[in-house]
């Protein structure tokens, strides 16, 4: 199913999806994580763009939902564990804080509902912090993740879906 915004069309991914996925994930880092983390977190973070077959599995057993311009350039995507982990959140620089990671979410979070999970959680980098609170998301606590010897900050956070 498509869900179609006025600038953007929500849909599920599939595999020949997936060097859209990883470049928009490689732009992300390196671009739009820039005022939350340094040059050198970003580069840890996302050393090199990702191998195309090493997200197919990884991302073989989750839902994964992506959002497309008008031009069919993916422009942000989030993605479902089955135990209700969003293991990737990331949206197009030129798009941040125009409402695409709200729509991916609101498609997300009813269909975990929809599969009757209870509970959410994330570990949430700062941008994703404050998205996720806004969501009615809570801190569980900070933590240090280090990637390729430099320590990134996170926040590993939760909500309820029971009521």
């Amino acid at each position: 199913m498509a869900v179609s915004q006025s600038d953007w069309t929500i849909r599920r991914a599939g595999d020949a999806d997936m060097g859209s996925l990883t470049r928009l994930f490689f732009t992300s880092v390196r671009e739009g994580a820039g005022p939350d983390y340094t040059e050198s977190q970003r580069a840890a973070w996302a050393p090199d763009l990702p191998e195309t077959e090493v997200w197919r599995v990884r991302l073989a057993d989750q839902k994964v939902w992506l959002a497309q311009d008008g031009a069919g350039e993916v422009i942000g995507f989030m993605t479902l564990r089955q135990d209700g982990h969003i293991d990737f959140g990331f949206v197009a620089p030129a798009y941040i804080g125009r409402d695409v990671a709200y729509d991916l979410y609101g498609i997300l979070e009813a269909e975990a509902k929809a599969d009757g999970l209870n509970r959410l959680t994330s570990d949430a980098s700062t941008m994703a912090k404050a998205f996720f609170t806004r969501q009615g998301w809570e801190i569980v606590r900070e933590q240090a993740p280090v990637r390729h010897g430099v320590a990134l900050k996170n926040w590993h956070m939760a909500k309820s879906l029971n009521g």
